[in-house]
């Protein structure tokens, strides 16, 4: 308890599906007036009837996809105040568009080792993904929050 100054994550929420559990532990650790930065990508749930049937399939998958007012709600529900949110969409478009070309590049031998399916999947992601950053429905932020 009120052990650290500074708590820092980089890209790696999408895998805790309990985020308030989360930052509750991390308020907990942190030392009064101690700040949790994290990057993250944020995603705004469109009514789209494709990204719908890519979720439904297991493509895009919900709990992973935190919006912006998810965030922020969450933030406050474990106690924290927000102090700074940053957008990084270019760097992040960047990233996936470098990932999605590795896997087209790659492919043959991504097949051999990972499987057709799971390959495509790969790809059908990011493309997705990449439309979502142009219409400005995905992005990454940096969220700058302290310990009251």
């Amino acid at each position: 308890d009120d052990t650290f100054d500074l708590a820092i994550s980089l890209n790696v929420m999408n895998v805790f599906k309990d985020k308030v559990g989360l930052f509750r532990e991390v308020l907990r650790v942190l030392k009064k007036g101690g700040t949790w930065a994290f990057l993250s990508g944020t995603f705004e749930m469109p009514d789209d009837p494709d990204v719908a049937r890519k979720m439904a399939r297991g493509y895009l998958i919900p709990q992973y996809y935190d919006s912006m007012s998810g965030y922020r709600r969450m933030l406050g529900e474990a106690g924290f105040r927000i102090d700074e949110i940053t957008e990084y969409v270019s760097d992040f478009r960047v990233q996936n568009k470098k990932w999605g070309d590795a896997y087209k590049k790659h492919y043959d031998e991504i097949v051999k080792e990972q499987g057709k399916e799971n390959t495509d999947y790969h790809i059908e992601y990011f493309d997705t993904y990449l439309r979502l950053i142009d219409e400005g429905r995905a992005a990454n932020h940096l969220f700058i929050s302290g310990k009251p």
